[in-house]
């Protein structure tokens, strides 16, 4: 039980202390830490495992660890930057674009290649008429 408090510890430690270096890492792999559902529940989950070890420091520590979920429920909920329009606002992912859509532009601003590819499936559909269903 003593492994999984130091990495949770650990985890909340680098997301607040906002390191450069593995900011990325942490976002790809934490993400729900930057939203605020995400990192409440993760708070409350984490003062619950203090509330497991059974004997009044624990007790103490969970609710130390709850009072600071309630806190940073309420820092997301009233705090400008957290507001629509703000530098917080919305997931993580809103800001990430899809492989979707940098596809679609790489083939905007390559229209040859566009056309190759389309001529080239269009050949194996001709050639293939099993494959093209």
């Amino acid at each position: 039980m003593n492994l999984p408090r130091r990495f949770f510890g650990l985890m909340i430690t680098c997301v607040e202390l906002n390191i450069s270096n593995i900011q990325p890492q942490i976002r790809a792999g934490f993400g729900f830490m930057f939203t605020v559902t995400g990192r409440s529940i993760f708070i409350f989950f984490t003062a619950t495992v203090c509330l497991a070890l059974g004997y009044w420091l624990g007790y103490i520590v969970a609710a130390l660890t709850m009072l600071n979920a309630f806190f940073n429920m309420y820092v997301f909920c009233v705090h400008p930057a957290y507001q629509p329009g703000g530098q917080f606002y919305g997931s993580p992912d809103d800001k990430k674009t899809t492989a979707e859509s940098e596809i679609a532009g790489y083939l905007q601003r390559n229209p040859q290649l566009a056309q190759r590819a389309g001529a080239a499936a269009m050949q194996t559909a001709q050639d293939n008429p099993e494959l093209a269903r």
